[in-house]
């Protein structure tokens, strides 16, 4: 009944929520780009005067760029291209989460690795802008546009020509450094009212936006399965939190109490059957290798990592092949060493590590 309870007041925060929205809500922002593309030239041109924009073309909103499986995906707010060929990215950030300026230095390798074909030469490669707009001050100089284009640091009048540009917009700035037509759009994103005609346009677009059903659903899917990733994540926080609790109070027992046995130390703990084989898999089990290398012929067992008197230079030295990573991991040592120095640890330093049960 409660979780029920709870999921009707957030579904009716989010309704709340919804009827209230504006520009500077990321998805409500991407939507409308996408919309109005005549809007996003505008916008676009407002950010970047000293271009003539004549055409753009929306990609896509949301744009996922994931090139390799084991790298971290890019979700792009708005992604688009105009008549030159120019490549912009523009993201609403609504908070400072302090990784913005390395994040979009992320977002121009992942974008120019889309780009560029195999068959193609890095000349061809477009000029990309990246754009994030923000109700903070990136780098506490009170200015409302920061942007960087590869300057030599010796000779700041020359530049690296790349054609890859880095623009930080700050709402709040308080520096009369930006055209009348941009600051009308960041004040609009902090909810100042103007009446600049694009201001105007923007506005009617969001009303709009608020009326369509199809978005409202979508808005309240998208926030609700944030919602539950969130909660699960706590969860398994609070889970692995108490885990890892146990697991240093086991520690802490053999560490003080030398001749107590980890059988015996995590009965006292009230330890499952299988929480003791885990601990003992990835606290340090050495296989019959680790005998074999000291002349030893019969299975030992490692005590845990706080009793080592001294312990292995690395996993390889220690465990079987199969337990390297795990060893590594736990003890906190090099997966593996060059093979002179491992065969000089394993003569001098291997037998003082070992522990019979």
């Amino acid at each position: 009944m409660d979780r029920e309870n709870n999921q009707q007041n957030i579904t009716a925060q989010l309704e709340k929520s919804w009827e209230t929205i504006g520009i500077s809500n990321d998805f409500l922002f991407g939507k409308l780009m996408r919309k109005h593309p005549g809007l996003c030239k505008k916008l676009l041109q407002r950010i970047l005067p000293e271009l003539s924009i004549g055409r753009i073309e929306l990609l896509e909103t949301q744009k996922s760029i994931d090139e390799d499986v084991d790298a971290r995906s890019v979700r792009l707010d708005v992604y688009a291209k105009d008549d030159e060929n120019r490549v912009y990215s523009i993201e609403m950030q609504m908070v400072d989460t302090k990784e913005l300026a390395k994040r979009s230095r992320y977002y121009l390798a992942m974008i120019d690795m889309q780009l560029l074909d195999k068959a193609v030469s890095y000349k061809e490669l477009n000029d990309v802008y990246i754009i994030f707009i923000c109700p903070f001050d990136l780098y506490g100089e009170g200015r409302h546009k920061y942007t960087f284009d590869g300057r030599c640091k010796e000779d700041p009048e020359v530049k690296i020509g790349d054609g890859a540009t880095r623009i930080f917009l700050n709402a709040k700035g308080t520096m009369d450094d930006v055209n009348s037509s941009l600051k009308a759009f960041l004040d609009y994103m902090l909810g100042k009212q103007d009446d600049d005609p694009f201001i105007q346009e923007l506005e009617a677009a969001v009303a709009d936006a608020r009326k369509d059903r199809e978005w409202r659903h979508e808005y309240m899917t998208l926030q609700l399965r944030d919602q539950e990733n969130r909660e699960i994540g706590r969860e398994e926080g609070r889970v692995e939190g108490r885990e890892e609790g146990r697991v240093e109070s086991l520690n802490n027992l053999l560490k003080f109490n030398p001749r107590l046995s980890v059988d015996a130390g995590a009965e006292m703990l009230g330890f499952s059957r299988e929480e003791l084989e885990g601990y003992k898999g990835i606290n340090g089990q050495i296989m019959m290798c680790g005998a074999v290398r000291t002349g030893i012929s019969r299975p030992l067992f490692a005590a845990p990592a706080a009793n080592y008197q001294r312990k292995p230079a690395c996993a390889r030295q220690a465990g079987a092949p199969s337990d390297h990573k795990k060893l590594a991991g736990a003890f906190g040592i090099p997966e593996c060493m060059p093979p002179a120095a491992a065969d000089y640890q394993r003569k001098h330093y291997a037998p003082s590590i070992l522990f019979f049960l």
